[in-house]
């Protein structure tokens, strides 16, 4: 259950990215993901009018796709240049992704922030 809400937060952050259209660099199956996600009754579910879902690797986009609409007052449908605001839903993700990291011993969130941040000063 964790590692579900875990992805799912990695999925929205991914999904408040504006994407452009381009040639995926190789053709990955990820259905497995997105049936697995049930993203149709999930928007159902909360009422929201839409969704896109896009995985990186390596910099680039490798699967992109969109369900639904780009507002609950439109017809427009989501494509893959439809721009998400995050606004401050970042603030408590990057909050918690920090914890992640932390749970993994990949940082130490008692450190000083110059020790992770090198282009900081």
């Amino acid at each position: 259950m964790k590692t579900t809400l875990y992805l799912l937060i990695s999925l929205f952050i991914l999904s408040s990215c504006q994407t452009s259209h381009q040639v995926l660099s190789k053709k990955e199956d990820y259905s497995f993901l997105t049936d697995s996600l049930k993203i149709e009754q999930q928007l159902e579910k909360y009422k929201l009018p839409g969704f896109s879902l896009v995985v990186f690797e390596n910099y680039k986009i490798v699967y992109s796709n969109q369900w639904g609409l780009k507002s609950a007052n439109s017809n427009e449908k989501i494509d893959e240049n439809t721009a998400f605001s995050t606004a401050s839903i970042s603030k408590p993700i990057t909050s918690l992704l920090c914890h992640i990291l932390e749970e993994k011993g990949l940082i130490n969130l008692n450190d000083p922030i110059d020790k992770y941040l090198k282009r900081w000063h």
